[in-house]
């Protein structure tokens, strides 16, 4: 599997952001505090995806302070609006490979995509790749994103991990579960990716 560091730096969204950022990629802003943050429509999340606090709108009736006061590590970004994208990505523990699946998230709940689309961009796939590679992570891994209504993409976040709707990936090809075993024991073992060539909607 990956090293601990690589996996907790791309788990951090404040962390990422900074990483990318500085690597001539575009992030998210995202800010530990709301001074640097001068607008009004913005989104507070934690900074690492793993507590029982959801991602929270400046702009719903139910916002107030006393929310963000119950997170541990908050952390404030721009609302963006546009189509949220979830990447699905594999990279080979025995070699440079890194294979993926881009798909639209179309309906969203809790931070879960229920109904996802696969979709093909040279353009995003190849700097998926790229990021990918500077975060040095191994195994399957998730990347999130939003493309805006000028068709730029803003990246999220990281899982390096199995996504809960990434079964869609399987389905188009990406035996992520497989390879991972075959790689662990083998260590001359290389995946061979034949993407499916129809695109796929699953719920």
């Amino acid at each position: 599997v990956s090293d601990e560091k690589p996996i907790k730096d791309a788990r951090n969204k404040f962390i990422l952001y900074k990483k990318l950022s500085e690597n001539g990629y575009n992030a998210i802003p995202t800010y530990k505090s709301l001074k640097n943050l001068n607008i009004k429509d913005y989104v507070v999340k934690e900074a690492v995806s793993n507590s029982p606090n959801k991602t929270i709108y400046s702009k719903d009736k139910s916002f107030s302070n006393s929310l963000v006061n119950k997170y541990k590590s908050p952390i404030f970004q721009p609302r963006i609006k546009g189509v949220e994208i979830s990447i699905d990505a594999y990279c080979s523990f025995n070699s440079e490979n890194i294979y993926l699946i881009c798909r639209e998230r179309r309906y969203i709940k809790d931070g879960e995509s229920f109904l996802t689309k696969t979709f093909r961009s040279k353009t995003i796939e190849s700097e998926a790749v790229k990021i990918l590679k500077l975060l040095d992570l191994k195994g399957p891994v998730m990347l999130q994103g939003i493309i805006d209504k000028n068709n730029k993409i803003f990246w999220m976040e990281c899982n390096p991990r199995f996504g809960g709707a990434s079964n869609a990936g399987i389905t188009m090809g990406l035996n992520v579960w497989r390879w991972s075993i075959r790689e662990l024991e083998n260590d001359k073992y290389i995946p061979s990716f034949r993407r499916a060539r129809n695109e796929i909607v699953q719920a």
